[in-house]
């Protein structure tokens, strides 16, 4: 995958990780940008069919990956033809154009620094919660409120606590989410692992 030199090559190289992975959920989500529908709004009567809809959608790039001007310009690539407007939401009185520069610069910025106090807990708590275990840095799926503290300069990591279950991870945010007894005890012991670190 590493070796892919074009668009195309890195989705065929993609798909093949995903195909061959017990995580597919998760790691369709590392490889590439995703698209989430998180708001719809459409209609205001219940026997009158709806003159037009409008539907958010939330994106979350990968370092070195798409850039979000990219990412319209190809939605609205694909959308040719229909009677669909793609609007970038930005606050008022900045530009489209604007809005797309600043995103372009903030977009999937450097990961944080790895020589600090905090990941070192993390990394001796998680050795020691889960004895055999091998600890790595990795890219986290998710989206955080970290924003504001990493241009503050303070360094933030995802972290679960826990392992899950495909199955669970999948679950996250849904109607039936859920955890296992077992994982939210372990959890429970790693993080007070990492915070007595921390003790004054």
């Amino acid at each position: 995958m590493l070796k892919a030199r074009s668009q195309r090559s890195l989705e065929r190289a993609a798909a093949l990780v995903v195909k061959g992975s017990d995580y597919p959920y998760l790691h369709s989500a590392l490889l590439r940008t995703t698209a989430a529908y998180v708001i719809e709004d459409a209609g205001y009567k219940e026997n009158v069919i709806p003159s037009e809809a409008h539907v958010r959608v939330n994106c979350r790039g990968i370092p070195g990956g798409q850039k979000p001007r990219d990412f319209v310009a190809d939605l609205r690539k694909r959308l040719k033809g229909r009677d669909i407007e793609v609007r970038v939401v930005a606050p008022e009185g900045v530009s489209e154009e604007e809005q797309l520069a600043m995103l372009d610069e903030t977009w999937a910025g450097k990961p944080a620094d790895l020589n600090t106090p905090l990941y070192k807990a993390i990394k001796q708590s998680s050795v020691q919660t889960y004895p055999g275990a091998r600890f790595s840095p990795a890219l986290f799926e998710a989206g955080t409120s970290l924003g504001p503290w990493r241009k503050k300069g303070i360094p933030g990591y995802g972290v679960y606590p826990y392992v899950i279950s495909n199955e669970q991870l999948i679950g996250m945010h849904g109607n039936d989410e859920r955890i296992f007894t077992e994982s939210l005890e372990k959890g429970t012991e790693f993080m007070y692992r990492v915070f007595s670190r921390f003790k004054a």
